[in-house]
């Protein structure tokens, strides 16, 4: 089979990006889709093949919007739809990005709004089919492989540009559960993520260590003060929902089910972690009290501080929460913060500490556990109290609904 040569890609300059801009802002993507529809992309002059300036336009008409307001995630993903599930869009915009890397960058908003874009991109290991026709489109290459090329290429170019934190969680999850798998070396995400971890002026940090740890688990990265950052960040984690948490917990309950965990280690993360319980919402304090449960079922330490009597309260507690390590004293105290977890609102909270009577011997998976948000909590237990009341016996005639008062 002959070997394809595919032609390099070239781009006229723009002519009128804000032709585009009021439909774009009015978010009627539908009649740009259709426009698009009937446009050819590409011209060839001699043996160069260039993007016309109508998507160019269409491309700086989207930086305009970009700069005007921050977008959701839902009208991002809706833009995305519509435009960027074609083989050729991704690759026209991504190719035309990597050479104009400030595309997006000239307003605050702009470079929110252009991560909220990058996450919305499908997976170039998608099978996608071009959007657009030409009969120019053999000679371009919208393979896999050039794809994932691209992406690679546009996420290194712009993560040491900046993330923005209000969408710093999103773009590390999409990080690291997707773009990190098709990097060819993903070690040069190193920098990045510990850069982040060691920042003091953020509570996000404590999600870049789930970088951090998948470097160090596949490829060997070295970061020695992985469990220092995780044990002084981890109470961030009561800043946050359960929906962001959810997660880093799951991830965090493997990492206290190492055996290789000194047993100072275990203890004084034993503590910390009964102390945010107690202070988070009951979605979090939940998924936490999981962890405990695995702890107790895998390390003789936290056995024997759930089984001691003293330390019975805070004064008397020789545990130093704001020290390393190391100087903690965790193992010479108790789990009295799980009496107070015993005397939580929730009656499905007080059930879940129950392992300590149980004496639980195995781990259990928190992976398949389901938080309930505050609404939904509210709503199952009002609905068990009207059922109650429903059929509570009254020592009076119900009157008819559809009585007149006057």
């Amino acid at each position: 089979m002959d070997t394809v040569v595919y032609k390099k890609l070239k781009f006229d300059p723009p002519k009128d990006p804000e032709k585009f801009l009021s439909l774009l802002a009015e978010s009627n993507f539908e009649e740009l889709h259709n426009h698009f529809k009937t446009v050819d992309p590409l011209r060839k002059e001699g043996n160069a093949v260039f993007l016309k300036p109508e998507v160019i336009d269409f491309f700086h008409g989207v930086a305009l919007w970009f700069q005007s307001k921050p977008l959701n995630s839902t009208k991002m993903d809706k833009f995305v739809n519509e435009f960027f599930k074609g083989s050729d869009m991704i690759i026209f915009l991504l190719s035309y990005w990597s050479q104009n890397l400030s595309l997006f960058d000239d307003f605050p908003n702009s470079k929110r709004n252009q991560w909220l874009l990058i996450v919305s991109l499908p997976s170039p290991k998608l099978k996608l089919y071009p959007m657009l026709k030409s009969e120019y489109y053999q000679d371009i290459d919208f393979a896999e492989s050039k794809r994932i090329k691209l992406v690679e290429g546009i996420w290194l170019k712009q993560i040491y540009r900046g993330v923005p934190q209000d969408v710093f969680l999103q773009v590390v999850k999409k990080l690291v559960d997707e773009i990190m798998g098709l990097m060819s070396d993903p070690e040069l995400l190193g920098d990045f993520f510990v850069n982040f971890v060691e920042k003091k002026d953020t509570k996000f940090g404590i999600f870049a260590l789930e970088g951090v740890a998948k470097l160090m688990l596949e490829k060997s990265f070295s970061y020695p003060a992985f469990f220092d950052i995780l044990y002084e960040k981890l109470p961030a984690l009561s800043c946050f929902p359960a929906k962001e948490t959810r997660d880093f917990i799951f991830k965090l309950n493997m990492f206290m089910g190492s055996t290789h965990v000194p047993a100072y280690t275990i203890a004084a993360f034993a503590k910390r972690i009964a102390r945010v319980a107690i202070v988070s919402e009951v979605e979090v304090c939940n998924l936490l009290i999981g962890v405990l449960r695995n702890m107790f079922a895998n390390h003789a330490i936290v056995q024997e501080m759930c089984h001691r009597e003293q330390p019975a309260n805070l004064e008397s507690d020789p545990y130093i929460e704001n020290v390393p390590l190391k100087d903690a004293n965790a193992n010479e105290s108790s789990l009295w913060e799980l009496g107070i977890i015993f005397r939580h609102w929730q009656p499905q909270t007080v059930k879940k500490v129950d392992f300590i009577e149980i004496n639980a011997k195995t781990s259990m998976d928190t992976a398949p556990l389901q938080t309930m948000t505050k609404s939904e909590l509210f709503k199952k237990y009002f609905d068990q109290g009207a059922k109650k009341i429903e059929d509570c016996p009254i020592s009076f005639k119900k009157l008819d609904d559809n009585i007149l008062y006057l």
